[in-house]
């Protein structure tokens, strides 16, 4: 009995556990308890070059919307769908003054430790 307990102690310290049905060793998972990832809309990645983090919401909707996209659809899904038009709307952008932006490059909306400060909503 002793033994087989020092068996199962050992074997407890060694992190893996043993599934009978397939026959196979797995590794207790890691869980982490973080915030919740909240990316920005794809339209805040536009925006003005000279007030990059700080552009002005309401214009860049009204540009966004004579370029093309419906009011308000902040994930552009109306340049999108049914055809592909986000080559001429991201064209007409820059012709009005905006940068583009990768997700990368903006990081993320919250938790705001992860935001860069490149965008804005």
């Amino acid at each position: 009995m002793k033994y087989f307990m020092l068996l199962v102690y050992l074997f407890s310290l060694n992190g893996c556990l043993f599934y009978w049905k397939d026959g196979c060793f797995h590794s207790p998972q890691l869980v982490t308890c973080d915030e919740p990832r909240i990316a920005f809309s794809s339209i805040a990645y536009y925006q003005k070059k000279l007030s990059v983090g700080n552009t002005d919401i309401e214009q860049r909707w009204k540009d966004a919307f004579s370029c093309g996209s419906k009011y308000r659809d902040k994930h552009l899904s109306s340049i999108i769908y049914p055809v592909d038009h986000s080559l001429i709307f991201d064209k007409c952008m820059i012709q009005k003054g905006y940068v583009i932006f990768s997700s990368n490059e903006c990081g993320l909306k919250s938790p705001k430790r992860m935001n860069k400060g490149l965008c804005n909503e």
